[in-house]
């Protein structure tokens, strides 16, 4: 550049300077790039110049856009394009349309940048330019993904793929394969999202781009954690914390510590959640992105208020809101007060949360933010309920209905309510009993689009108060049946969900197909389209997007996806028969058509259903419902917390007389057994009960804990007085009874074959198991060579994993494990069963593909498990009922190793008679009594599931 300085060739000049501003650019050299692209360009300004203009423009619009500085960006590539427009460049017209595309989808305005793009790929056709049609394919993929038009999505960015692969671009085929593991990541593929970014990861290593190895290896974890296999999820974003922070890269290093701040949460460590979000405030401030920290203000506030420290949670939202009003983002000010106002509500500071409220609807209503101004409209009906204004109340909840016309249920249902507390405190329950049901409703459709990672207890935490209330005025109007079908859609709704996806017909179908992939798609359009609508919602804080220009038409394609989604449901129902009966919501005369047709003639139920400390216990058969109201005295509550406690010392205490090895006097276990028994079983019913009628149990809360087949009358035991089956609900037993077919127990016939492990010493540090081998042996010898059999070392979770995966384990009609099973006080999810080198958790479990009829799980405790809001049960029985078993057959509390194994070998001399799990079980322990043991050594079993 000096030799042409000297000859006087300052254009020339200026050109090298932006060339080597480029080249900088490329070797991570910014100021030095910076500072000869700014003379470049003020050279060829000088020298009225424009085309070299508009050239310096594209090189500085790049960089502004690398520095987040998004309008400045905008502003500058705009007028690059008018200038190439008007000279008929349409290469460099391409090249700058195409980064503003990319700023658009930076910004959250896909729809500008499809427009971009699609300008920008009909520009480098018809010049011919493959590689940069190529890049625009793969750039739209990722906006229609955004868009959740997923097949277009994964069409172009196939077609990308293709061509990079193709030119052998490893680079740009690892940036395809991201994408579309991306992709099926929202469909929920997970095995396909895995191979893709495992191979993008490979092709990034070899190419040297730590910074996208560290990416895949975040996106990698993020799949772990949806498959519950926490201990790896932690160390792969821990790995792509760390790379990232070593590369310089805060904003990515900051998206990890938010994923590590959401899984520590999820595992019940909030202190650990609120040190990975300092973190990420941390490297926020370090990038000079003062919305970011704020961001992670809202995040501390939720995960306090979620603790109950509200004070905590309003310190964080005013930090968060005086950092964004530093800044002049007026709608993250606006977002802040508006979650402000819902914390003052809570702590009934009425009039600060109206203030609130009102300011933050101002500024939505300025932005045009409808949807947002009708979360606040919400908010200010909520405050005129507490102060009794009920008639503005109504008007503002009936505002807000009309604002979203049923497109966002996460707001309908909370009007409904609302609305249903208005007209219940009027006298109207008629009329209030309408507005719940349409609240469960809305809710029902905030579930069917919502991934099921997030319909925990969490979901049911802050919306079970409808549920309540629905059913509390359904008894009221002796509306029996409805109040137990309300009841039925508080109850178990992620277990109904996850037994919902095995009920797909096995045969291959390519049109059931294509309506299971329009039906997968359109859940994550409307999701997608939700998010965009909404700053945020009460339990998943977000980066805000820009304001959007044109909610009505957002409302008005919301609102025609969810159409197009209950129309490929209908259709669903047609091609898949009984597939629509698996989603719709719980019914009665459906469930007990069903039941009629597959359960044993003179089957009963027993629901029950904890209220305000009252016990609803619902009665059904093919009769009809009946129903008992019980409030249980000091004496009885007693009762339930010594019966229902895990403590061994207590269970040895209520069900052998024992207490710490010691035999006492005093029979005061068959006192409370007794007393129970009273409480929990209507004279009227068991009057009526008969050795070989199926009573079904439909436990609720601390309930699941409790040996009912041990509660004992002056007739006998329960045990001896009906075939006792557990089932976590209604619902979920319609599902399971849908997905077995017409006639299980010839299903059973037709197979007898037995997969029996067994582990007495274990690789990991596991106390040993005297009698495991031995027991095993035991049932061997019932089946003969009808049986199987891996034992320690043979028994590995690689083994058990593949077995599954190859279909191997539906070759067996029963699989029976001697290990020991372990509950996680701090996380239910982390809780499994151990095999020879390694433990699988509850949630693994979940995922395998397993066909075995029944699960026999003779281990300690194997049936307890972590009970969440919404009688969300963590548990061995119900992740084996996931997987694919019809019924499991596990136990309460330890048992003696040897009495075990005598109940385990005359549990399945029943079930190789051909016996139904339930019979079988039931004889088991009606043997057992005759022999004289105590309920203690009989009693801890119980048979879930089909009976």
């Amino acid at each position: 550049m000096a030799a042409l300085h000297e000859a006087g060739q300052e254009a020339e000049t200026a050109r090298a300077e932006r060339d080597l501003a480029i080249a900088y650019n490329l070797l991570e050299r910014f100021d030095d790039a910076d500072t000869l692209i700014v003379a470049a360009r003020a050279f060829f300004e000088r020298a009225s110049q424009p085309v070299e203009v508009a050239l310096c423009d594209l090189v500085i619009g790049s960089r502004l856009r690398q520095l987040t500085r998004y309008q400045d960006a905008l502003h500058v590539l705009n007028n690059a394009i008018q200038v190439f427009q008007s000279v008929g460049r349409p290469i460099e017209q391409a090249k700058a349309l195409f980064m503003v595309a990319l700023i658009h989808i930076a910004c959250q305005t896909y729809e500008e940048a499809l427009t971009c793009l699609q300008k920008a790929k009909r520009l480098f056709r018809s010049a011919d330019l493959s590689l940069r049609i190529a890049r625009c394919n793969l750039a739209q993929g990722r906006v229609l993904w955004r868009l959740g038009k997923l097949r277009e999505a994964r069409a172009q960015m196939e077609k990308a793929r293709a061509w990079f692969a193709q030119s052998s671009m490893l680079r740009d085929v690892a940036d395809c394969l991201l994408n579309l593991g991306n992709v099926a990541y929202v469909e929920g593929n997970y095995n396909l999202a895995e191979a893709q970014y495992k191979q993008a990861r490979c092709y990034y290593d070899q190419v040297g781009l730590g910074a996208h190895v560290a990416l895949c290896d975040r996106n990698l974890g993020l799949i772990h954690c949806q498959r519950g296999q926490f201990s790896a999820a932690l160390d792969l974003l821990h790995r792509a914390a760390d790379s990232l922070e070593k590369q310089g890269l805060h904003v990515w290093v900051a998206d990890c510590h938010r994923d590590l701040a959401e899984l520590y949460l999820d595992l019940r460590q909030p202190e650990t959640a609120l040190l990975h979000l300092e973190r990420a405030k941390g490297a926020y401030h370090q990038e000079g992105l003062p919305l970011g920290e704020a961001l992670c203000e809202v995040w501390k506030a939720h995960l306090a208020s979620r603790r109950g420290d509200f004070v905590r949670a309003r310190q964080a939202l005013e930090q968060a809101r005086q950092v964004a009003a530093a800044t002049g983002s007026a709608r993250y000010v606006a977002l802040c007060d508006r979650l402000s106002g819902n914390l003052l509500l809570e702590q009934g500071q009425v009039s600060e949360a109206r203030q609130r409220y009102q300011a933050a609807r101002d500024h939505f209503a300025a932005a045009g933010a409808t949807a947002d101004e009708a979360t606040c409209r919400l908010g200010l009906g909520r405050t005129h309920v507490r102060c009794g204004e009920l008639d503005r109340a109504e008007a503002m909840l009936q505002a807000v209905l009309h604002t979203t016309g049923g497109s966002l249920p996460e707001l309908d249902w909370q009007a409904y309510a609302e609305l249903g507390h208005i007209a219940r405190s009027q006298g109207h329950r008629r009329r209030a009993l309408t507005y719940y049901q349409s609240a469960i409703e809305a809710l029902r459709t905030v579930r069917l689009t919502l991934p099921e990672a997030r319909l925990g207890g969490g979901f049911v935490a802050s919306r079970g108060l409808v549920y309540d209330a629905g059913v509390r005025l359904a008894l009221e109007l002796e509306d029996f049946a409805r109040a137990l079908e309300i009841a039925e859609e508080s109850r178990a709704q992620v277990l109904a969900r996850t037994l919902r996806s095995t009920v797909w017909p096995e045969a291959e179908d390519p049109y059931v197909d294509e309506l299971r992939s329009q039906e997968a798609e359109l859940r994550a359009a409307i999701q997608m389209l939700r998010q965009r609508l909404i700053a945020s919602s009460e339990d998943h804080v977000r980066p805000l997007s820009k304001s959007v220009k044109d909610v009505a038409a957002l409302l008005t394609r919301l609102r025609a996806h969810l159409l197009e989604h209950q129309r490929v449901l209908q259709q669903l129902h047609t091609a898949a028969g009984g597939w629509l009966e698996a989603i719709e919501p719980f019914r009665w005369e459906r469930f007990r058509t069903i039941a009629g047709e597959r359960l044993p003639a003179g089957w009963s139920a027993l629901i029950y259903h904890w209220l305000d400390g009252q016990l609803v216990i619902f009665h059904i058969d093919n009769q009809g419902v009946r129903t008992w109201v019980r409030e249980p005295g000091r004496v009885e509550r007693a009762a339930l917390a010594m019966c229902t406690s895990p403590a061994p010392e207590r269970r040895a205490l209520i069900f052998q007389g024992r207490l710490y090895g010691r035999a006492l006097p005093s029979p005061i276990g068959l006192r409370y057994r007794r007393l129970l028994y009273r409480l929990l079983i209507p004279e009227a019913i068991a009057a009526n009960l008969s050795p070989d009628q199926l009573l079904l149990i439909v436990p609720h809360g601390c309930l699941h804990h409790l040996p009912f087949q041990a509660l004992e009358s002056e007739r006998g035991f329960l045990a001896q007085q009906a075939v006792v089956g557990y089932i976590p609900s209604l619902g979920s037993l319609e599902r399971l009874l849908l997905r077995c077919g017409s006639d299980c127990r010839k299903q059973r016939e037709h197979n007898a074959r037995a997969l029996l492990v067994g582990i007495d010493i274990f690789r990991q540090p596991k106390p040993p198991l005297r009698w495991a081998l031995i027991e095993v042996d035991r049932v061997a010898r019932i089946y003969g060579e009808q049986s199987d059999r891996l034992r320690n070392e043979e028994a590995t979770t690689e083994i058990l994993r593949s077995w599954a995966e190859s279909g191997l384990l539906n070759h067996y009609a029963t699989l029976h494990l001697v290990s020991h099973a372990y509950l996680d006080a701090a996380s239910g999810a982390l809780s499994g069963i151990a095999l020879w080198d390694d433990d699988l958790t509850f949630v693994e479990i979940g995922r395998l593909r397993l066909e075995p009829a029944v699960v026999v799980l003779s281990a300690c405790q194997s049936g307890l498990g972590e009970i969440n809001p919404g009688d969300e049960i963590v548990s061995l029985p119900y992740a084996f009922l996931t997987a694919g078993a019809q019924t499991v057959i596990a136990s309460l509390w330890h048992v003696d190793d040897e009495s075990t194994a005598d109940l385990m070998a005359a549990l399945h001399f029943h079930l190789h008679a051909g016996r139904s799990p339930a019979v079988a079980l039931a004889r088991t322990q009606r043997q057992a009594i005759q022999r004289g043991y105590t309920p203690y050594e009989w009693g801890a079993f119980v048979a879930t599931g089909v009976p």
